[in-house]
């Protein structure tokens, strides 16, 4: 499968409905996300124009039909953490087992550790061995699990915390660079 990876115009909303109609079915289906309605496309613009003012989002494109995305957000809001980041990746159901998220992600953590993030992390919502076991494949560690976290579909559910470091930690870290300023 010859697959490109480029970086989601959060402006061009053709691009962005695809994205959304990927998450769609993790919010109906699923606690993989905790929303509990899929947001109208106006607010999901929103959110893809807020995380490319500092975040890399990318799409995974097979004939110019988008397959999966994978972004990376800011993990908190204090200055501190700043070299952290989020991330996450969401395939369409015919992508999935083709090795398009590990894809998704090497291009990613390139682009992060040009930004000088030194660390990413990534919550999983339990029970989801094929995200773990994912995760793992791709380096990240076990840094423990929130219980009973989050309510969906009528129960409790654990988030399970993973991080993965992608540059050596400095004493003193290089300044962070927002995505549209490399």
């Amino acid at each position: 499968m010859t697959v490109c990876i480029d970086l989601l115009n959060p402006a061009e909303t053709s691009q962005v409905q695809a994205c959304l109609n990927i998450y769609s079915p993790f919010i109906d289906q699923s606690a993989v996300s905790f929303e509990s309605s899929v947001p109208t496309i106006t607010d999901f613009q929103e959110r893809a124009v807020e995380v490319c003012k500092n975040y890399p989002w990318l799409l995974a494109l097979k004939e110019n039909e988008i397959l999966g995305y994978a972004y990376a957000a800011r993990h908190r809001g204090r200055e501190g953490y700043q070299w952290v980041a989020e991330v996450s990746v969401y395939l369409s159901d015919l992508a999935r087992g083709q090795g398009l998220a590990s894809l998704l992600y090497q291009q990613l953590f390139e682009l992060l550790r040009s930004q000088n993030i030194y660390q990413v992390y990534a919550g999983i919502t339990l029970p989801n061995p094929a995200s773990q076991k994912f995760h793992l494949r791709e380096g990240f560690e076990d840094i423990g699990t929130y219980k009973k976290i989050g309510y969906k579909f009528g129960c409790w559910h654990d988030v399970y915390w993973c991080a993965k470091e992608l540059r050596s930690l400095e004493k003193k870290p290089a300044a962070f660079i927002p995505h549209p300023k490399l």
